[in-house]
């Protein structure tokens, strides 16, 4: 089970048009790979739409692939 710490701070990057399903394993893959995750990072590091990525990890919230730490 993956913690993952979500922040409001929103800074807009580059980002790629690539289907929901790539970008659902790009995070799962990212989550497995770092300990401390930022939905900020992700979108940073994967060139994700940040509402994207907030959408999917909803999604593996509900999935109880990861959970949420609120410092």
């Amino acid at each position: 089970r993956l913690l993952l710490r979500w922040t409001l701070f929103y800074i807009s990057f580059s980002q790629r048009d690539i289907p929901k399903s790539q970008q659902k394993r790009e995070i799962i893959e990212y989550c497995n790979t770092h300990e401390d995750i930022f939905a900020q990072d992700i979108e940073r590091e994967l060139q994700i739409d940040f509402h994207d990525v907030c959408m999917i990890l909803d999604e593996l919230e509900e999935e109880g692939k990861i959970q949420e730490v609120i410092p």
